[in-house]
């Protein structure tokens, strides 16, 4: 049973990646992109927000949802 957070968490990432991915990429097909830039790095392709979800899950979900809300308001 120890095991069943660790699976929950793993879910919650992933199922979040895969909607920041779907989410992104209908926006950018729409013609309003989600932007933001970083110290200098710019952030705007599905791909890379789906990557920094994946990889950084605590940081680049708040990001991406405030950066969505001034897109897609």
């Amino acid at each position: 049973m120890t095991f069943l957070p660790t699976l929950v968490l793993f879910v919650v990432v992933v199922s979040t990646g895969v909607w920041v991915s779907r989410d992104s990429r209908a926006l950018e097909a729409q013609g309003t992109p989600v932007i933001i830039s970083l110290g200098g790095r710019r952030i705007g392709s599905p791909v890379l927000w789906t990557i920094g979800c994946l990889l950084l899950w605590v940081v680049f979900i708040p990001v991406y949802v405030s950066a969505r809300r001034k897109v897609a308001g």
